[in-house]
């Protein structure tokens, strides 16, 4: 007996036009579209489960696009939802407008948020270096960085120089 698997089975969901852009790669201005790529575990070729879903925004002129987070991904949906409706004659102008100004003000929240929550972190990482001795600090930068947080090793760095720069 013998099983024939693989995982490289693609579905693309397109959702269509989100909002308009200048492409850096072939500079023309378009409205760029959303897609979510859907790869999928196989057995005899029949998909099974997801193996990871990839979420891009690009350009419909040269294909170039930008990978989103599902958070950035939901966000931009929600515009694209809200162009499709409009496309289609099931909402106006006014409706349009109006719910696209919710949409970014709820993104608009959620950014807040998510920079509060990163600005928390970085005073505590701060915090945590400050109690470090400059031994510690310069075996973790030197030695151990793959071991510890982006963010902490930044930390730590900044008190290092902020150190030096009393010592001198």
């Amino acid at each position: 007996m013998f099983f024939i698997f693989g995982w490289n089975h693609q579905d693309t969901t397109s959702y269509g036009h989100v909002e308009e852009h200048l492409c850096q790669n072939c500079h023309n201005r378009e409205f760029w579209h959303l897609n979510k790529i859907t790869t999928y575990f196989t057995v005899f070729f029949i998909p099974i489960f997801i193996q990871e879903n990839c979420y891009w925004y690009y350009c419909p002129t040269c294909n170039y696009g930008i990978k989103l987070d599902k958070d950035e991904f939901l966000n931009y949906k929600s515009i694209a939802e809200i162009n499709s409706y409009f496309l289609e004659n099931k909402i106006t102008e006014e409706d349009r407008i109006k719910k696209l100004d919710e949409t970014y003000s709820n993104i608009e929240k959620a950014n807040q948020l998510k920079k509060a929550k990163i600005i928390a972190e970085s005073k505590n990482w701060v915090e945590l270096a400050s109690k470090k001795t400059t031994n510690e600090l310069l075996t973790i930068i030197n030695e151990e960085r793959n071991e510890f947080n982006p963010a902490f090793i930044i930390a730590a760095e900044i008190e290092i120089k902020k150190r030096n720069t009393i010592n001198k």
